[in-house]
């Protein structure tokens, strides 16, 4: 499997985060790791050496960009996409199996745990009734069920690329599992922290609503109403 991994390292601190996430998932299984680096100014020699696949951007050009240029040198059925910001546990890529054994199932979503809560497993191998808790952070997909344009690159960046994206699967007929009996630590959105307070989620919250007719969080209450009004962990135990 291939793993794709945008990176925008500009401290000490997420490069760490990016050197524990890459160690995790090469101790997870036998994976290609692609990484996109958007204009990373820190350790960037050192961002390099980690990948098998390097893709360097002199500047941020953003996140759905950074993962439609990975997609272009990932060729495996299934694709992981991570943030820089996670951890993984021994054993998960065993799971592109059970992924690929069901031909509605387009992509296979994991419970989402803080990074310092150990890992602990439920026996839930695929889960429904969370379609609206579609956790980006660390997800594997079928090559066949992205939308033929990848991630649209006018969200930039700033959010709501990932409502974007998880929506055009859906309405292209494919179905989004979630199991328990894996999981990945997430530190949070540090990357998005780093972006400068204008250019997030107000222009691209509008340019969603442009493109879908109604603001996102208006069609996800109308699709799964006792979702929106819940906590995102609960039921991911």
């Amino acid at each position: 499997m291939y793993v794709i991994m945008p990176c925008f390292n500009t401290e000490k601190e997420i490069h760490d985060l990016t050197e524990m996430a890459v160690e995790s998932i090469r101790n997870a299984g036998n994976v290609k790791l692609i990484i996109v680096d958007n204009g990373s100014t820190y350790a960037v020699k050192a961002l390099k050496n980690l990948a098998d696949i390097y893709i360097r951007n002199e500047t941020n050009l953003g996140y759905p960009k950074a993962v439609n240029q990975g997609l272009k040198k990932a060729k495996s059925k299934v694709i992981c996409i991570a943030n820089n910001d996670i951890r993984v546990p021994k054993g998960i890529f065993d799971l592109e199996k059970e992924l690929l054994k069901h031909h509605k199932i387009g992509s296979l979503h994991f419970k989402m745990i803080n990074y310092d809560q150990p890992f602990e497993f439920g026996n839930e191998l695929f889960a429904t009734g969370k379609e609206r808790w579609c956790t980006s952070s660390f997800f594997f997909i079928k090559r066949q069920a992205i939308p033929k344009d990848g991630y649209d690159e006018n969200f930039g960046m700033g959010g709501y690329d990932d409502w974007d994206f998880w929506k055009r699967v859906r309405d292209n007929g494919w179905q989004t599992a979630y199991t328990n009996v894996s999981a990945y630590q997430h530190f949070g959105s540090w990357t998005l922290s780093k972006v400068a307070e204008s250019q997030k989620s107000v222009k691209n919250r509008e340019y969603f609503k442009k493109k879908h007719g109604k603001y996102a969080e208006d069609i996800w209450a109308e699709l799964y109403p006792e979702q929106m009004s819940a906590n995102y962990l609960e039921g991911f135990e």
